[in-house]
């Protein structure tokens, strides 16, 4: 709560982890040693790596875990890849409990079922899905959390939707099957952007239109306009004129280098390489 109010977050809205980090005078760089998780670097200028490799709800889980390491003032750790460490240690415990609930906070989590209008006792695996997005988390870490942690879905629910991968969500919103990222945002998707890759999916309502060469409309499905993300940069979609909208941020595929650059387009990329 402490640390959400120091980003002058409010204690329900979703957030972007790696916005806030920066925001706290952190330095956040994307970095692709494959057998690292994440890294914290305790310093005058203290540093947070992350494996660019990983998707990106697992990056932010990440980024959330190596802040916890700040905010408690512990020493430099580094996460290794598949690492059993929390299972043992305090510390690690301790950040792993903190990353989950500065991402997603108990109030947070029963305000976006209210205003959704869906229970946890009958919750589907698209709305799973879609949840899981709203926070910037990964599908088992929010089913996860939500089940084990705040208590708030049946575990009879939750063995259900722990069946459904990913990729079987995605496949059966779009009729073909999809390896690449799909965000589902609607018009109550307001309190952050939607950051995604080259590549990477948004559907968004039907009446959406886009602006920004970064993004092209891919097509017209049964539940919403479906867009891409074509190059890096800043990209808008919204719904008439005072409806909705919402910025898209797009970087390369498996960034590297510094977040401060992230969603530059190619020509600013240029200019700060």
């Amino acid at each position: 709560m402490r640390v959400r109010q120091m980003g002058h977050k409010t204690l329900w809205e979703p957030l972007c982890i790696f916005d806030l980090v920066e925001s706290l005078g952190v330095e956040v760089r994307f970095c692709d040693i494959s057998s690292m998780e994440g890294m914290y670097c305790r310093a005058s200028q203290p540093i947070i790596l992350i494996n660019s490799l990983r998707p990106s709800g697992r990056q932010a889980y990440t980024c959330a875990h190596e802040l916890g390491h700040h905010v408690f003032g512990h020493g430099t750790c580094i996460d290794e890849f598949e690492y059993v460490k929390a299972r043992h240690s305090p510390i690690e415990f301790l950040a792993e409990v903190f990353a989950g609930f500065l991402l997603m906070p108990k109030l947070g989590v029963q305000r976006a079922f209210n205003i959704h209008k869906w229970e946890p006792s009958s919750l589907s695996p698209l709305q799973a899905y879609y949840l899981a997005g709203f926070f910037g988390v990964g599908y088992s870490t929010f089913l996860l959390h939500i089940n084990r942690t705040l208590n708030l879905l049946p575990e009879s629910t939750s063995k259900s939707l722990e069946c459904k991968r990913p990729l079987e969500i995605r496949s059966s919103i779009l009729g073909e099957e999809c390896s690449r990222n799909l965000h589902i945002v609607d018009n109550l998707w307001t309190s952050r952007s939607i950051d995604i890759e080259i590549g990477d999916f948004v559907l968004a309502p039907q009446e959406s239109i886009h602006e920004g060469k970064c993004l092209e409309h891919v097509d017209m499905i049964k539940c919403g306009s479906l867009f891409r993300g074509v190059s890096q940069g800043v990209g808008r979609i919204s719904v008439g004129e005072e409806k909705w909208c919402g910025f898209v941020r797009i970087s390369k595929k498996q960034f590297v280098g510094r977040n401060i650059y992230r969603y530059l387009d190619d020509s600013q990329s240029d200019d700060v390489s």
